[in-house]
């Protein structure tokens, strides 16, 4: 029935989704584009979307970052008063 068609079409997107992001041979772009064809996407969403992914970690990195170093100036300088 139906269900079953969906249920087939859904499996092969995964296992064609699975084989792209295990190829060693494609460069992160070229996966990124073949991931944007095969869920029928516009070219260019998939690798949009993994940049913005990447920048806000980097982001977070450097905030975390800063927040050690803050804090690690506010313990020396307690330290000092004390």
């Amino acid at each position: 029935d139906a269900n079953d068609f969906s249920q087939g079409q859904f499996q092969d997107e995964r296992q064609k989704l699975f084989n792209i992001q295990h190829n060693g041979e494609l460069t992160e772009q070229e996966k990124w584009r073949a991931i944007d064809k095969v869920k029928g996407l516009t070219l260019g969403s998939t690798e949009k979307q993994a940049l913005a992914v990447k920048q806000a970690e980097h982001d977070k990195k450097i905030r975390d970052q800063a927040r050690k170093e803050a804090l690690a100036e506010l313990r020396k300088g307690f330290g000092n008063h004390a």
